[in-house]
């Protein structure tokens, strides 16, 4: 299968900052979907994993038009903090990812850090029934429709489980403190 490019669809980021740690979170989108519904989408996933986060406040929006390479700000009008308490340095690289895969065969995932894991039992894969905001949070994703693409802008099919781990680039920056 050949590669695509990055911006071969419109792309929306939602900045935030989660234990002093910027980071951001992707959505691509096909190309009639507003602002205010790109943070509806955002807001919605913030909102179904609420409780299963340390506090996450976002920081701004952008839209990266398909073709270019460059984003702009745009307004984020969704809730600006997510999540409650402050993440111990070893919890810093913690997060959930949603994986899948579209029709044509274009793997998908959406990461957000800030995951509270100790509930996850010491597994780091557990499907979605686990936890009902887990269930909730894919829900919240296929509830907007032609937002949450792949690359090549199709609608993905959700694994029926969540990942938990901690990002090895976020654990190498924690050693180097």
């Amino acid at each position: 299968m050949a590669s695509l490019p990055h911006n071969s669809t419109d792309i929306y980021y939602l900045d935030y900052e989660v234990g002093g740690v910027a980071h951001t979170l992707e959505n691509r989108v096909g190309g009639s979907i507003s602002d205010v519904d790109a943070s509806d989408a955002f807001n919605d996933l913030l909102t179904a994993l609420d409780a299963n986060l340390f506090e996450l406040n976002v920081t701004g929006m952008r839209k990266q038009e398909a073709g270019t390479n460059i984003s702009f700000p745009v307004t984020y009008t969704g809730t600006i903090s997510a999540g409650s308490g402050e993440p111990e340095d070893s919890q810093v690289p913690q997060f959930f990812s949603f994986t899948g895969r579209s029709l044509d065969g274009r793997r998908w995932k959406v990461t957000i850090f800030g995951a509270k894991g100790a509930n996850m039992g010491g597994d780091l894969r557990q499907p979605l029934s686990f936890n009902a905001a887990f269930q909730a949070a894919v829900d919240a994703i296929e509830d907007h429709p032609n937002q949450w693409n792949t690359i090549s802008g199709l609608a993905p099919f959700i694994n029926e489980y969540i990942n938990f781990g901690w990002n090895s680039y976020w654990q190498r920056q924690r050693r180097i403190v």
